[in-house]
């Protein structure tokens, strides 16, 4: 006789004996899978809510460059919640002027647009001006992600161009860098690199 068959015949000369092993084998199972399927159900219910409720946020209408007004291109929009990007601007009227370029049908938020209405006002939180002299010209134009370099060192891994000056750049770059600018551009070997 195999172990298999040894093992089954004692199972079943116990339960003989003992009935009330098997239903409480029963219960247990069932309770298991009754908790299971409630704990699988109540992730469902949550999933649901979050994207089931919704809240109205304000939405581009059209393609808004950097330095245009936000104002008639933008309307409220239901969005399900979990959808919604952090500090999505709600409530009134967002105004103010886009800092970044903004993409029909995006979400906007309170990071693309400024209260401001020229230049300087699309220059980030802890950030400055910095007024680039280029020879030759990058190309780069409002809004153009760059970078700065001089003698083969990069002197700011991240800048925005936020303006002209008098036929020079303005460029806005973390302040921790602002002040090396002006000395590599008095150098002669500060490069405007764009980023595609």
């Amino acid at each position: 006789m195999s172990f298999a068959y040894r093992s089954t015949v004692a199972v079943r000369r116990v339960l003989t004996r003992r009935p009330w092993l098997y239903w409480f084998a029963v219960v247990g199972l069932a309770a298991g899978l009754a908790a299971a399927t409630e704990a699988n159900l109540a992730a469902v219910r949550r999933a649901r809510d979050t994207w089931g409720y919704t809240t109205a946020v304000w939405v581009a209408t059209a393609d808004i460059e950097p330095g245009q007004s936000v104002s008639g291109q933008a309307e409220m929009r239901p969005f399900a919640n979990a959808m919604i990007p952090a500090r999505a601007m709600t409530g009134s009227d967002p105004g103010g002027v886009a800092r970044q370029r903004i993409s029909k049908g995006e979400v906007i938020t309170s990071v693309d647009i400024t209260a401001g209405d020229n230049e300087l006002s699309l220059v980030p939180v802890d950030w400055l001006a910095v007024v680039v002299a280029e020879s030759p010209r990058s190309g780069a134009t409002v809004g153009s992600a760059v970078r700065l370099a001089a003698d083969g060192v990069m002197i700011a891994d991240e800048a925005l161009v936020i303006g002209e000056v008098d036929g020079s750049i303005l460029v806005a770059v973390p302040e921790d860098v602002a002040p090396l600018i002006p000395l590599a551009a008095q150098s002669g070997t500060l490069t405007v690199l764009r980023v595609p």
